[in-house]
């Protein structure tokens, strides 16, 4: 590889490493709990990263997904309402990720791929899966905050 690769690589292996230990730090009763009861709980959202980061491998990898399975806002399912198997969803689909990066030619990473949005290339969907996985990761640092965890997990 070289250094942008590794870079664009990092993106998204830094994102899963601040993820999980931010989502570790969570109980089950936080990671459960609706903010003002109207908020999205922890285990949707995380969820919701699971199943898009799924999707971007995918297509990374040459595969069309199904389509879009939900209406509104994503639902965690029960089997995953458990802070061990949320985690262990959520980075097993950030290493599908890195895998299918890691199985592109120097050349596939050129390739546009197209997708029900219009043409993305691997460093975009990269660059996407990184920033979504963080943007949830802050929604996760005020379920902390708000329960009086000021403490930074991942550094």
């Amino acid at each position: 590889m070289n250094t942008f690769d590794d870079a664009v690589r990092e993106w998204v292996s830094g994102a899963m490493s601040c993820y999980i230990s931010d989502l570790s730090a969570l109980t089950h009763e936080q990671l459960a709990a609706s903010p003002a009861g109207h908020g999205r709980a922890a285990y949707d959202y995380s969820y919701e990263v699971a199943v898009v980061n799924d999707r971007i491998a995918q297509r990374m990898s040459g595969i069309e997904p199904e389509p879009w399975p939900f209406e509104g806002w994503m639902v965690c399912p029960d089997e995953y309402r458990d802070p061990e198997k949320i985690s262990a969803r959520v980075a097993d689909s950030l290493e599908k990720i890195l895998a299918a990066w890691d199985g592109l030619s120097a050349e596939d990473r050129m390739k546009p791929i197209q997708t029900q949005n219009g043409t993305q290339y691997p460093v975009g969907m990269m660059h996407f899966a990184s920033m979504h996985t963080m943007y949830h990761g802050g929604q996760l640092n005020l379920v902390q905050a708000m329960a009086g965890d000021l403490e930074v997990h991942w550094s």
